[in-house]
């Protein structure tokens, strides 16, 4: 992955065998800032090119970025991980509100609603508090980069899975019955035309080993 920004997201993850990876190996203008992580289960959750795995501090030490990151409860206004049900807005009191930083282009959320909306940007796919859209037209997306392949990932950078909420990199992965060794972040895909509405991912790939 090269000159690639991951900022603005949130990553959740309730899996207490899930390791984040951040892989740094084969990579060139990568930047991480400006996200929110939730592995409450996981101590040490960040690998950065080895196989060493760092604390959030250690990994911002180590690898120089996460510079603007929260650590924390997102505080999504659905307390589920079901992945039908959930609802990834946030409640007044979430770290993720005001949190953000400017992002050339973002103007709308999932909903869109217009951001930023308060003090700042907030992070994930909905703005708490947006207004609605005055224009109350679909705008297009610019033109956005394709997905890597993998689990719950498709080539073509549109998902194939049925309930994609992820949007401005609102994702919560999950796989029932499989062992995640790791958790790729693998950039930020802005998904083709053709819908109502343009959607914004992050894709996030997972290799899942069968259960031990």
């Amino acid at each position: 992955h090269e000159n690639t920004v991951i900022r603005n997201n949130i990553v959740a993850q309730q899996s207490s065998v899930g390791v984040l990876l951040l892989n740094a190996k084969s990579t060139s203008g990568v930047t991480l800032d400006h996200n929110l992580w939730f592995m409450p289960d996981v101590p040490e959750p960040f690998n950065w090119g080895g196989g060493e795995v760092f604390t959030h501090e250690a990994w911002v030490a180590a690898a120089g970025q996460g510079q603007g990151d929260v650590v924390a409860d997102p505080a999504f206004a659905g307390a589920t991980w079901d992945l039908d049900a959930a609802s990834y807005r946030l409640i007044e009191s979430s770290p993720a509100i005001d949190t953000g930083t400017p992002v050339d282009g973002l103007t709308i959320d999932f909903d869109w609603g217009l951001r930023p909306a308060g003090d700042g940007y907030d992070l994930g796919a909905y703005e708490y508090g947006a207004e609605p859209n005055p224009d109350g037209g679909v705008p297009q997306p610019p033109d956005g980069g394709t997905g890597t392949g993998g689990q719950g990932a498709s080539t073509s950078g549109a998902s194939s899975y049925p309930h994609d909420t992820g949007g401005c990199g609102c994702r919560v992965a999950r796989l029932a019955g499989l062992r995640i060794d790791w958790l790729a972040l693998a950039g930020l895909a802005l998904c083709a035309r053709g819908r109502r509405r343009p959607r914004r991912r992050l894709w996030l790939l997972l290799r899942a080993d069968p259960p031990i």
